[in-house]
């Protein structure tokens, strides 16, 4: 069993091309990230396959990703597949899964727009400044860099919330 020390927090992102992942430790500390793509016809195969390689590798204690059960969540019914497929499988592997709704991550960040986070958080974690996508024009489809700022926002949301009050019970900093 790990100590609290041990923890290792994994936030994951999936969108049409692949998905964004971002490792904190214990101290919510930003140890690892990246954007993976997936260039098959069938998705949800193949990142599932590139998310169990990524868990192996990492050693994540606790997985998060957003709630897409909530009334406000825009994803695409194949995401949501993934995702129920993705609570599954950390089920059996012991791995602690935690959901956070859009509207809970701009909540806690203050802010309306992904831009805005994105902007947040590269100037919180200068070494993801250069990945920071640009300005999205209304025409444009969203870049697949935002995946990764995405992960990063859930990741520190979830650190937030296991930073245990007094109850022992997970709970977001008001």
């Amino acid at each position: 069993m790990r100590r609290r020390d041990d923890r290792r927090v994994l936030a994951l992102y999936p969108t049409t091309r692949g998905f964004g992942f971002a490792l904190f430790d214990a101290k919510e500390r930003l140890i690892d990230w990246g954007v993976t793509g997936i260039r098959e016809s069938e998705k949800n195969g193949p990142t599932l396959r590139a998310i169990e390689l990524l868990i192996d590798r990492l050693e994540p204690t606790t997985i998060v990703y957003e709630d897409t059960r909530s009334i406000d969540s825009r994803r695409h019914a194949r995401i949501r597949v993934l995702l129920h497929e993705l609570y599954a499988r950390a089920n059996l592997r012991r791995i602690k899964v935690y959901r956070f709704t859009r509207s809970t991550i701009r909540h806690y960040f203050g802010i309306r727009t992904k831009r805005e986070l994105a902007v947040m958080i590269a100037s919180a974690f200068p070494e993801l400044a250069p990945r920071l996508p640009p300005k999205r024009k209304p025409w444009m489809s969203e870049d697949a860099r935002q995946s990764l700022f995405d992960a990063v926002a859930l990741g520190i949301v979830c650190c937030a919330a296991l930073d245990c009050g007094p109850d022992g019970n997970p709970h977001l900093p008001t």
